[in-house]
């Protein structure tokens, strides 16, 4: 349909990225802490973010292809757009983390769960219209 082709927002996916979002969400919320459990004694903070990065994204790419997007476009080229737009927050993150650790006494595993409560309905608005504009466009779009 026409109107469909110029719409803001996919109406099907919108239920879908709330639902997947969350369930990415908790992944990567959740993942920070278990890797620091795992191997803070071995690994920096910075490393341990950027480990914690690469596993929350890497499965946050393929659900929102798979589920939310039902993306049939090619799987490099999606995954390298996907990670230009999310390494905006990593960037974001270390920024924070960094900051976080050098003007207060904070365990990392707080600050990262208090980073990604604080920008989490910021990055909910972008992430959808990134991935929605940029990375999983329309079968009619591409």
């Amino acid at each position: 349909m026409p109107f469909q082709r110029f719409h803001i927002l996919r109406p099907r996916s919108i239920g879908r990225f709330a639902v997947i979002g969350g369930l990415n969400t908790l992944v990567g919320i959740g993942i920070f802490p278990l890797l620091y459990w795992l191997l803070g004694k071995v690994l920096s903070v910075n490393a341990l973010v950027v480990l914690g990065w690469t596993i929350s994204t890497s499965f946050a790419f393929l659900t929102h292809k798979i589920v939310t997007f039902e993306s049939k476009g090619k799987l490099h080229h999606e995954g390298v757009k996907f990670t230009i737009l999310s390494l905006t927050t990593l960037g974001i993150n270390l920024l924070v983390m960094n900051l976080a650790l050098s003007f207060t006494t904070m365990n990392p595993v707080l600050i990262q769960i208090l980073t990604s409560g604080a920008f989490a309905a910021i990055m909910l608005i972008l992430s959808y219209l990134g991935m929605n504009y940029l990375i999983f466009l329309p079968s009619d779009k591409k």
